[in-house]
């Protein structure tokens, strides 16, 4: 419980000193950080973009690449030509099946 209540305590302290810094007048409060903004020195832009040079030995020239090969692109064509398929020979007829039918007569 004590803990606890310490924790709420504290809280409560510090928003009612919070609240009461946002509602005093600024000068008040800063009146110790009251320092002239620092602004950038006016800085004169050159006419050119800055040139660093390297050590000549070191300086490439850029060579132009030789004229790109055409490309050829080969691509195989499968013609299927039509082959009419021998047609099969047409089947004898079914020879005929012996009787199995026996006679009981007497």
């Amino acid at each position: 419980m004590r803990p606890t209540f310490i924790h709420v305590f504290t809280g409560l302290l510090l928003g009612v000193a919070l609240a009461g810094l946002l509602n005093v007048p600024g000068q008040v409060v800063a009146h110790q950080e009251a320092v002239p903004p620092v602004r950038p020195p006016q800085v004169v832009k050159p006419k050119e973009e800055p040139v660093v040079r390297v050590a000549p030995a070191l300086e490439r020239v850029p060579k132009k690449a030789p004229p790109a090969k055409p490309r050829v692109v080969v691509k195989r064509v499968v013609e299927r030509t039509y082959v009419p398929r021998p047609q099969p020979a047409p089947a004898a007829p079914p020879a005929p099946a012996p009787d199995l039918v026996m006679d009981l007569r007497p």
